[in-house]
């Protein structure tokens, strides 16, 4: 059944206005050898913290990669200057993992490790080109008989298409570390606008006709100011597909409403990011 279904697919997707899609590529970073990233990480485990600190500082140097999960294990050491070594030397080798971790620091009682963070930061903002917006986005409004998988799958499909355009952040919980003036004060020292995004999902389910099974989805999403909270602009996608079968079984149906569903918030979220490249580049 499922390839007949698949063979009998009809599909539309539809954008509200044409996109374009940046995509920057970073150029890989030549690592360590094996033998010297081990001596490194077997330093990072030392009962001397200086040894430690040198280690940390000599990883990002050195740009042992192969260290990387001892150097996030190494935020947790009982030294300050160590997690702050660390911290340094996880933004210089683009450990974008590190991100959440960085982030849960910034409110730390040592000034040395939150100027750390601050830099190792600012230095994962440019991972992916020159970043300009911290994007923060909401859990999607959804109508009544949406799953909740769908509605993680949405979120997937916005984190996927953000995470690969250039000058996008994609927030690590900052918004939930600071609030008001703080919040403002560290986007500024990263140079980012902060921008909170808020979907919401149209009707999403299979209809019969008697003769055809139909799915029609519009996703619309709501471009707000992170800090004041006003509203710049408002964007969705639409998308339908059928199939001329009235007797599908469940998971045809719900392959069908997952097909629509990726359309349709590809579309949405597509259309804001055009929106703040035009808002990034000005009049």
């Amino acid at each position: 059944m499922r390839g007949h279904f698949l063979g009998r697919l009809g599909f539309i997707a539809r954008l509200l206005t044409p996109l374009v899609l940046v995509l920057l590529v970073t150029p890989p970073v030549r690592a360590a050898s094996t033998a010297t990233a081990k001596k490194l990480i077997n330093a990072l485990k030392s009962p001397s913290f200086k040894v430690r600190l040198q280690a940390a500082i000599l990883i990002g140097k050195k740009k042992a990669v192969q260290a990387t999960d001892a150097l996030r294990e190494a935020l947790d050491d009982q030294h300050d200057a160590v997690r702050a070594a660390a911290a340094l030397s996880l933004g210089k080798l683009g450990v974008v993992k590190a991100r959440s971790k960085l982030v849960s620091l910034l409110k730390h009682k040592s000034k040395l490790l939150v100027r750390s963070i601050e830099k190792s930061l600012m230095l994962l903002d440019k991972k992916n080109g020159e970043a300009v917006f911290l994007v923060v986005v909401d859990k999607p409004r959804m109508p009544k008989g949406v799953t909740r998988s769908q509605g993680a799958r949405l979120m997937r499909t916005f984190k996927r298409k953000l995470e690969n355009t250039g000058g996008i952040v994609l927030s690590a919980g900052e918004e939930t570390i600071f609030s008001g003036s703080e919040l403002g004060t560290h986007l500024k020292k990263r140079k980012l606008t902060g921008i909170l995004l808020q979907p919401k999902v149209g009707s999403l389910k299979a209809k019969d006709d008697g003769s055809n099974t139909t799915v029609i989805c519009k996703v619309s999403i709501m471009v707000v100011t992170l800090i004041r909270k006003r509203m710049e602009f408002s964007g969705g996608g639409e998308a339908d597909a059928w199939i001329e079968d009235t007797g599908i079984s469940d998971d045809d149906r719900q392959d069908l409403e997952n097909t629509v569903l990726d359309a349709a918030s590809g579309a949405a979220i597509q259309q804001v990011i055009e929106y703040l490249a035009r808002r990034a580049a000005g009049p």
